[in-house]
C-alpha cells in the first residue's frame, strides 16, 4: 500500500493528559501519524499540560507516552496503543483522558 502524500503542516497541537482524571506530570506524550508514519512528541508540564512546538499534518494519530509513570503499557508504545486522536487544520486543543 502506498503511503498518501502528506499535506502541509498546518495544524497546531497543544492540550491535557489525564489518567483516570488525574493530571500525567512526568514524561512525554507522543503522536503517531497513521496516515503518514510521522512521530511527534512534547513534555509534559506540572499540570499535565503539553504543547507540541512545530506544527504538523492533519490527519488521525496514535497517542503514546514516552517515560510517563503509571501509565497503562499498551499506551507506552504507538505500536499498541488503541488511543487515536483526529487532528484538524486548525489549533488543536486535545483533551486526552487514559483509563486504567
Amino acid at each position: 500500500m502506498e503511503t498518501p502524500e502528506k499535506p502541509a503542516d498546518s495544524a497546531t497541537v497543544s492540550g491535557k493528559v489525564t489518567l483516570n482524571g488525574s493530571p500525567v506530570t512526568t514524561g512525554q506524550v507522543g503522536l503517531y501519524s497513521i496516515d503518514y508514519g510521522t512521530l511527534i512528541q512534547g513534555e509534559l508540564d506540572k499540570k499535565g499540560e503539553f504543547t507540541i512546538t512545530d506544527p504538523v499534518a492533519p490527519g488521525d494519530y496514535q497517542v503514546f507516552f514516552i517515560g510517563t509513570k503509571g501509565m497503562p503499557g499498551k499506551y507506552m508504545s504507538e505500536t499498541s496503543s488503541d488511543y487515536i486522536v483526529p487532528v484538524k487544520d486548525e489549533a488543536n486543543q486535545l483533551s486526552i483522558d487514559i483509563k486504567s
